[in-house]
């Protein structure tokens, strides 16, 4: 009985079956948090694209002369505290994690403008980054993102994926130019949008997907063993059934039994002879 069931296709079946289930929960478990946050990170990145873009074009018809002028001078004038608080007010209207001003100085190195961080009794360096202060990107995509508004590769763009304060805030940030009236860039607007802190993506309901990611994993390593052991066994018993058969063809013919003698005929039984009279028995030799 346990060989029926050990040999049989059924059970190759419900092996390749239990493999490919397993296999195909662990890629789901793994893409789908990917998925979600790759959507998450779409939709933030659309709605402070969708917002600062109008409020860049407004900078670049009312501030423009005075943003050109804090970024060839500087310094922490009334304007800059200005301008500084128009970015507080703006930050805290949509509820951003942080908006700032970003420029190219000396030697192509970034620095932050202005910040909405700023206030009368804010500590440089920990509550805001001064306009001497070279900016230092949440991530190497930022980087990159910020570089490719400048160089005019991108007319706005959000830096992928999601990045991380030095408060532990987990942020999505975006980028759009801020022109001068001659059509030149002239600093980068950047916006460091919160996500929620609700908002979990390796969890769907009750189910831990990193949990199940990691039972999918040992259930497929599992079933590609059983398979292995299991062909391995099938292989074995094709090749003893092979070897069998090969004795059986080499093996030398069974001897002949040698012919018995003739067994010795019977004599024939004497006819009546013609001239016996009736009723008597012919004579006998």
């Amino acid at each position: 009985m346990l060989d029926k069931i050990l040999y049989s296709k059924q059970l190759k079946r419900i092996l390749v079956l239990f493999t490919a289930l397993s296999a195909l929960c662990l890629i789901l478990s793994l893409t789908y948090p990917l998925a979600r946050k790759a959507q998450a990170v779409n939709q933030v990145g659309e709605r402070s694209l969708s917002s600062m873009t109008s409020f860049s074009l407004a900078m670049t018809y009312y501030s423009d002369e005075e943003i050109s002028r804090l970024a060839r001078e500087p310094g922490m004038d009334d304007s800059y505290k200005s301008l500084c608080g128009l970015l507080t007010s703006v930050k805290d209207a949509y509820g951003y994690n942080r908006v700032y001003l970003l420029y190219k100085g000396v030697g192509g190195k970034l620095y932050t403008l202005l910040d909405s961080g700023y206030r009368d009794n804010a500590r440089e360096g920990v509550d805001y980054n001064g306009p001497t202060t070279q900016y230092k990107p949440l991530s190497g995509k930022a980087k990159s993102a910020i570089d490719k508004v400048f160089s005019k590769k991108e007319p706005r763009i959000t830096a992928g994926g999601i990045a991380e304060t030095v408060d532990g805030v987990k942020v999505v940030s975006s980028y759009v130019p801020v022109y001068s009236r001659s059509g030149e860039i002239i600093a980068v607007l950047g916006v460091d949008a919160g996500l929620s802190s609700g908002m979990v993506f390796d969890r769907v309901g009750v189910i831990d997907l990193n949990w199940l990611a990691g039972i999918s994993a040992i259930c497929g390593a599992t079933g590609v063993l059983l398979l292995y052991f299991w062909v391995k066994l099938i292989r074995r018993r094709a090749k003893a059934a092979a070897e069998q058969a090969a004795q059986g063809v080499e093996a030398p013919e069974p001897l002949q039994l040698a012919a018995e003698d003739p067994a010795p005929e019977e004599p024939e039984a004497a006819q009546p002879s013609e001239d016996a009279p009736d009723g008597e028995d012919p004579p006998r030799p």
